[in-house]
């Protein structure tokens, strides 16, 4: 990995830390590296931050941790055109497993994170929430990731968000993230594990899908299918 390839890697990184929390405790931060992505970073990918006078106004008695939080924002939903399809639009995968073999595999599930439609994109944000139930870390190993996703993942609340950003306009679809869940050893035959995706980070940020040229989020449609893991007999 290159100089500059580590540089935006901790920038994003530190992104997150800013944009999934008021503090990074309780988090653990990971990437998917794709080895032949010539330049997969922007200089400077970060959204302009919010400004003091943009910030809810704190009670005089808040906590200082508070005073930073942005208020919260509409929630965005799901969005197609007349004709089902999106200007972007995210898979996580539904995964079905037998028991027999999730004992096999230690109870850990392998969970892709696809963006299936892409109108040209050159930065993006986005997370997910997943079951209480389970522990996720990514496999930056894996090489089906088309996309070097930085993703910090909230352990007491189950939550991640990732950032990731190109210094030129990516079109084609990919593996966004390589996720790896594992369930409780006391798992059954018909339990489900939810991963649902989440347009607002735990800092009230909106998920991006942007080029230097569009915002797809503000004027687009931007929609996802939510996922997670069913066992099977």
């Amino acid at each position: 990995m290159t100089f500059s390839k580590v540089r935006c890697s901790a920038i994003l990184a530190g992104l997150l830390c800013l944009t999934m929390f008021t503090a990074c405790g309780g988090s653990e931060t990971s990437s998917n590296y794709y080895a032949e992505d010539p330049a997969p970073y922007a200089e400077d990918p970060a959204p302009t931050a919010v400004s003091s006078s943009e910030a809810e106004a704190p009670a005089d008695d808040a906590p200082a941790t508070e005073k930073a939080v942005r208020p919260a924002p509409d929630t965005p939903v799901s969005q197609t055109k007349d004709d089902g399809t999106s200007d972007i639009h995210v898979t996580i995968e539904s995964v079905e497993i037998s028991l027999n073999d999730l004992k096999a595999q230690n109870y850990t599930v392998p969970v892709y994170v696809t963006l299936e439609e892409n109108s040209g994109i050159s930065y993006s944000e986005w997370g997910a929430s997943f079951d209480e139930r389970c522990s996720v870390v990514t496999n930056p190993d894996d090489e089906e990731v088309r996309f070097d996703t930085v993703c910090s993942i909230n352990t007491e609340k189950h939550f991640f968000w990732t950032a990731w950003s190109a210094a030129s306009i990516r079109e084609k679809p990919g593996k966004l993230l390589s996720l790896l869940v594992t369930l409780p050893e006391d798992a059954a035959p018909g339990d489900v594990y939810a991963i649902t995706y989440a347009p607002v980070s735990q800092a009230n940020m909106l998920h991006s899908w942007a080029n230097s040229e569009t915002d797809w989020v503000k004027s687009g449609y931007v929609s996802w299918t939510d996922g997670g893991i069913t066992v099977t007999e």
